[in-house]
């Protein structure tokens, strides 16, 4: 090791130890990561969850219960399958705020956009390789069994690009 202690302008560099070693040519080939690769094979897609606020405020403690541990058993499984990208459980509407642009002007809404017997509680991005493998996922999903699950496909960016 050696120790460097050139200055220019008036700083010193390397003041620390530097290790000197043979000098090698590199090449770096670009490689697609195995997320990327997986992804040409596959599609993604988000499973909305939408419930009724309203019932799930006056679910008794037990069911809720039983509904959270369904949904920590539902999301490990996707996790273990490889399909988990991301997943969350949304607050509840009252703490919405819509935001819309009208000549020119930023409008701030308390609330949500619309007012609807269910809304969008929560949500889960998947992977699948096609939509049948897509909808068994969105049919194991709790709230297929108490609320409406909606299975949507992500546009992927290379879908609407154009084509050189």
């Amino acid at each position: 090791m050696a120790a460097c202690t050139k200055s220019h302008r008036g700083r010193k560099f390397f003041e620390q130890p530097v290790e000197i070693s043979h000098c090698r040519a590199t090449y770096v080939r670009p490689r697609k990561d195995a997320a990327f690769a997986k992804r040409e094979k596959t599609m993604r897609y988000m499973i909305l969850i939408n419930s009724d606020e309203a019932a799930l405020a006056n679910t008794p403690i037990e069911k809720a219960q039983q509904m959270s541990a369904a949904y920590g058993a539902y999301t490990e499984a996707l996790k273990k399958s490889g399909a988990w990208l991301a997943g969350e459980r949304l607050r509840p509407t009252q703490a919405t705020t819509s935001v819309r642009i009208a000549d020119g002007k930023t409008n701030v809404i308390d609330g949500p956009y619309a007012d609807t017997k269910e809304q969008l509680a929560g949500f889960y991005m998947i992977e699948a390789a096609d939509i049948d493998t897509a909808i068994e996922w969105a049919a194991r999903c709790p709230a297929a069994s108490t609320g409406t699950v909606e299975l949507r496909p992500i546009w992927e960016m290379a879908d609407y690009m154009p084509k050189k």
